[in-house]
């Protein structure tokens, strides 16, 4: 009898060790983080759950590059972002992290294609060829037909799916989500999620997603939950829904 190899463990892909955040100074300082202490696992999706201003956006902003930690151990992807000079940090967004917030930041004279293509453009990937890797995205997300629309001819929900194609399309290792499915209804909101789900499943991708929308939240494999700066919940979630396809 062949012996069956024993898995691999789970490969962590983010840890934090005791990481605040603070703004201001004197009377004036706030705490945005007190100590964060995570480890996400890559291959995955994380969502993070918890009351407005405790701390979700700072968390993800930290751990993608855009904010700086006040104190505490950084490692994402075995880089600490918030070590790198400015050029260095830049790049490295560029290359590892796709963006998905509450404010769309569509180019108004862009078509949808040409919005979603807009990070490969920034990488030197042809126009042409860009833009049709960026059509293939839009058309998994139920958009094939805008890809020669304006944002101002689209919907709220069809800005945020071109937010996504966007965040998407350059294979990022790292996609960090705010609310991807607030401004969509129940079906459209299930179809991002499973696309973001089956992008989470490849080897060596973390997605984490913020959200209000209980709807979704069968869709993870690790539920976080933060209060007043801090993780105060941490679990797997052993009956997540399956991709489509899987």
């Amino acid at each position: 009898m062949t012996a069956v190899p024993a898995a691999s463990p789970p490969t962590v892909a983010i840890r934090c060790a005791a990481v605040t955040k603070h703004y201001g100074s004197g009377e004036t300082r706030i705490a945005a983080l007190r100590g964060v202490d995570l480890a996400v696992q890559e291959g995955g999706l994380t969502m993070l759950v918890g009351p407005s201003g405790c701390g979700k956006t700072t968390l993800i902003s930290i751990l993608s590059g855009i904010l700086s930690p006040s104190s505490g151990e950084l490692s994402v992807f075995g880089t600490d972002p918030s070590r790198l000079s400015d050029g260095e940090r830049a790049e490295w967004r560029a290359s590892t992290v796709g963006f998905v917030f509450q404010q769309f930041n569509l180019l108004p004279a862009l078509t949808a294609a040409e919005n979603a293509a807009v990070p490969l453009l920034i990488r030197g990937v042809p126009w042409k060829q860009a833009v049709e890797v960026a059509r293939g995205h839009l058309a998994e997300l139920g958009l094939g037909e805008r890809c020669a629309s304006l944002p101002r001819e689209l919907s709220g929900g069809q800005q945020q799916r071109v937010a996504i194609a966007r965040a998407l399309v350059h294979d990022p290792r790292l996609l960090v989500c705010d609310e991807p499915t607030s401004a969509l209804d129940h079906e459209t909101g299930e179809r991002v999620i499973d696309v973001l789900r089956t992008a989470a499943l490849r080897s060596g991708r973390v997605v984490i997603v913020v959200t209000h929308d209980q709807r979704i939240l069968r869709y993870a494999d690790a539920l976080l939950r933060m209060d007043d700066g801090c993780i105060v919940g941490d679990r797997s979630n052993t009956s997540a829904a399956p991709a489509e396809g899987t």
